[in-house]
């Protein structure tokens, strides 16, 4: 976050989610078939779509132990994923679909997406820092964790493809994340549907993915306290979102403010579209441009709070 004047709303454009959620992006696949029919067939596809995870974090993918393919999907254990632009993530098992990898290191979305973790935690960085402290202090680092990640192909006839993430957390927080995305076709772009997110905090810690937004953008703003950065996002929420969210989910969006840096309350925000969002008309954000000029035809819907 580049720096700005205490009371800019600009300067609380919050970072996207930390891409640990995209490393940590992992799902359920079918119940496996019985023991005696599962066959043990060669690795070297699930290599290469580990070398291909490499590529898409920008850093080194490491097991300790031989990557197989068992009944159809790809298995590795003791997998060590150490990107260059956050911390490094150790995994316990990672269970993906063969060639899933592969098509999203190449920057194309497969048909069918479903990966599983099982034991992750993010390690802290070999260097003490300013960011390492506050992630800790936020429950981010050496808290273990699952994920599962799922997407289905949409039809011919227009149902939309669908995705979820979800992580839990050992500490009892967890993050649900569900998208429903149009096709694109001859007369239309394709886009965002439908959106739904859910935050839930852990035991006495607040939701990890809070935690690391706030940490980065205290650690980026080291010359602002709390009390300043929670009046930039005031000024923000009131100068960018007042035209997106009704009365509640704005006095809601304010509240969770009011609780930084550690909130700890259940999020909820919901976005339903009657056309597709294409992923174009974002950019409008990094202009001047109102949001609710951008976004007329969205229903937005943000609750904090039980």
């Amino acid at each position: 976050m580049p720096p700005n004047s205490p009371r800019s709303p600009s300067a609380f454009s919050a970072p996207a989610l930390p891409a640990f959620l995209l490393a940590a992006a992992l799902a359920l696949f079918p119940q496996s078939a019985p023991a005696q029919k599962i066959l043990r067939m060669d690795g070297a596809p699930c290599q290469g779509d580990l070398a291909a995870l490499g590529r898409l974090t920008g850093g080194a993918t490491v097991p300790e132990s031989d990557i197989r393919r068992l009944a159809g999907r790809c298995v590795a254990r003791e997998l060590t994923i150490t990107p260059r632009a956050i911390p490094a993530i150790r995994i316990g098992r990672l269970e993906w679909t063969p060639g899933a990898l592969g098509s999203l290191a190449r920057g194309q979305m497969p048909q069918h997406l479903r990966l599983r973790l099982d034991d992750a935690v993010l390690l802290p960085p070999p260097q003490d820092s300013r960011l390492q402290t506050m992630l800790a202090d936020a429950g981010v680092l050496g808290n273990p964790f699952n994920g599962t990640l799922a997407l289905t192909p949409g039809s011919a006839s227009g149902t939309p493809r669908t995705g979820s993430l979800r992580l839990s957390f050992r500490n009892g927080a967890r993050v649900s994340l569900r998208l429903e995305m149009a096709a694109a076709g001859p007369q239309a772009p394709g886009g965002l549907k439908a959106l739904e997110l859910h935050l839930a905090p852990g035991h006495r810690q607040p939701n990890p993915v809070l935690g690391a937004i706030m940490a980065a953008v205290q650690a980026n703003n080291p010359a602002h306290d709390t009390p300043a950065l929670q009046a930039i996002a005031r000024d923000f929420i009131r100068a960018r979102l007042a035209g997106l969210l009704d009365s509640d989910g704005l006095s809601q969006a304010l509240a969770l403010i009011d609780d930084l840096p550690r909130p700890m309350q259940p999020l909820h925000l919901a976005v339903g579209a009657t056309e597709a969002l294409a992923p174009v008309r974002l950019l409008g954000l990094a202009g001047n441009a109102p949001p609710e000029s951008l976004f007329a035809d969205l229903e937005f819907t943000f609750r904090y709070g039980n």
